[in-house]
């Protein structure tokens, strides 16, 4: 049942005050199928808000968090299944972040502007089965948007230019810019998406447009990396020397 666009759900008389969950929600069938019937999410007895209609996966996001006075947001895709244990595991992470952390579940870890990065997390992907990376750091510089936790007051914004595309990447890179570290924990979800881009390639035109628009917006960076692509900037050509050669003596 939906109450002023928000999910309630039968035996549940009283939500979660701490963490509120926002699905952007264009299938209500995947929504219903996933999100509500997700038992780490019942054990929580979180609040879940589906958006409906919104042209990116900023204006989604914070027309949620106007919906809730949770400081918490669980901001998760529509298809993401929350199983038992993994909200109870979400919730005990958050009292050891800082309002201005960013969490995500699956991401790159690793040295900002270098090749020095690994994948890490791990996500139950529901066309690749389970993705568990190797690394076990936890210093994000980038993060999949399928689940990202954020605080309603964090310095850190959703950028409604790039779309729904790299923007859980674009927060990792303004926090690591400004000195601090998003931060990747191993909570296992379940992923159905039928665009599964993890090492899997297909992605749409419109991850490009988001990507040339990161790749603006960062122009002291020369690498950027993603758990669906990554990119180098090309070194400027060496100046020719207009000089003339020095007139050699006779």
């Amino acid at each position: 049942m939906l109450r002023n666009g928000v999910a309630e759900r039968p035996g549940i008389t009283q939500m979660n005050p701490n963490i509120a969950v926002v699905v952007a929600v264009n299938n209500d069938k995947q929504f219903s199928e996933y999100v509500l019937a997700s038992p780490g999410l019942k054990e929580i007895k979180a609040q879940i808000i589906p958006v409906r209609g919104s042209k990116s996966g900023a204006e989604a996001f914070y027309q949620g968090v106007q919906q809730t006075t949770c400081p918490w947001i669980l901001y998760c895709h529509q298809d993401v299944f929350f199983p038992e244990g993994s909200g109870q595991a979400i919730e005990k992470i958050l009292p050891s972040l800082s309002k201005d952390t960013i969490l995500g579940f699956a991401g790159m870890v690793g040295k900002l502007n270098s090749d020095d990065v690994k994948g890490a997390g791990i996500v139950q992907s529901g066309r690749s089965g389970l993705i568990d990376f190797p690394s076990r750091r936890t210093d994000a510089i980038s993060l999949d948007e399928f689940a990202i936790v954020l605080n309603r007051e964090c310095k850190y914004k959703i950028d409604p230019k790039l779309g729904w595309h790299l923007w859980g990447t674009d927060l990792c890179l303004q926090s690591a810019i400004d000195g601090c570290s998003a931060r990747v924990e191993r909570v296992l979800l379940t992923h159905y998406s039928s665009h599964d881009y993890i090492g899997d390639g297909g992605l749409p035109a419109e991850f490009f447009d988001s990507q040339n628009i990161l790749i603006a917006k960062y122009h002291q960076l020369h690498t950027i990396h993603s758990l669906c692509v990554m990119w180098h900037r090309e070194a400027p050509a060496p100046k020719r020397s207009l000089r003339r050669p020095p007139r050699l003596g006779r």
